[in-house]
């Protein structure tokens, strides 16, 4: 990926080869990117992170042979994370994720919280039921297939839903999205994560972290766009009030993807959140 400038590497995750990015040293960060979304969507917070962290981040997608499937459900986000602590050599790391990642990252401190420093949650599915009603009309058959057809027509347009203000950086991202799912099987494996996920009539009930979330300890910075248009706000602000140690962050004007759209404001909060968080760790 051109955007990211970071080291390129390889590694295996419950059979399966994982493409992921690293830099800087200090203590471990891990970047879950979203659904439609690949590592480059950081590229304007990993320069940031570095120099304070090592920070990681993987590709979900093309790590899965051919014929190989997805699914969205919190033991599968599991596996995968803790298959790639494994593989890098980290005992625990901060998560930080957004939407699907957000989701891995939560699944992963409700089960195994030993692992997670910390867990930030960024426009996240799995907090309440209700989605955009575009999301639920790719789960019905021929629809889901006929959008996720990799073209880079289609790639503009998710993109133009997903960000509030479009720039010439987001044009970039076009052909880094296209050119992944472009990789064999990966449109498909995109399509079956999300009708793994929810239906018609939202997300899914076993794809609802907010129960759990609520019985952990682990700190937890939650980030919303104020125009996201995936979900709605109030699944934010009910996960801040139930959540045993949780903080707010609505970045104003932004979208799904806050962390690409406002990198400074983003950037500053989640590096306080985890140096407080690193701070908090020491005996």
């Amino acid at each position: 990926m051109g955007l990211m400038a970071a080291d390129a590497g390889e590694a295996m995750v419950g059979g399966e080869r994982v493409r992921y990015y690293a830099a800087g040293s200090g203590p471990p960060v891990v970047l879950l990117h979203g659904l439609g979304g690949s590592a480059a969507v950081w590229h304007r917070n990993l320069p940031a992170l570095k120099r304070r962290f090592r920070v990681f981040a993987p590709e979900l997608w093309g790590a899965a042979p051919e014929g190989g499937g997805g699914e969205s459900t919190p033991e599968a986000g599991v596996r995968f994370v803790t298959g790639f602590l494994d593989a890098v050599g980290c005992a625990s790391a901060h998560l930080v994720g957004g939407s699907l990642g957000g989701f891995m990252a939560g699944a992963t401190a409700i089960a195994d919280p030993g692992r997670v420093r910390s867990l930030t949650l960024i426009g996240t599915v799995g907090l309440g039921r209700r989605i955009a009603f575009s999301q639920r009309l790719l789960t019905l058959p021929l629809i889901g297939e006929a959008m996720f057809r990799p073209s880079r027509r289609r790639v503009r347009r998710m993109l133009a839903m997903l960000i509030a203000e479009w720039d010439a950086d987001a044009e970039r991202l076009v052909d880094e999205l296209y050119a992944v799912r472009c990789q064999p099987g990966v449109s498909r494996r995109m399509l079956e994560v999300l009708r793994s996920g929810i239906n018609l009539l939202g997300v899914k009930r076993s794809t609802r972290l907010l129960p759990a979330l609520s019985g952990i300890e682990t700190p937890t910075l939650l980030v919303w766009g104020s125009r996201d248009p995936l979900f709605p706000i109030e699944d934010a602000r009910r996960a801040a009030r139930v959540l045993h140690d949780a903080e707010l962050l609505v970045v104003e004007g932004s979208g799904h993807w806050p962390y690409l759209e406002a990198p400074e404001t983003f950037n500053q909060a989640l590096l306080g959140f985890l140096a407080r968080s690193e701070k908090a760790l020491i005996p």
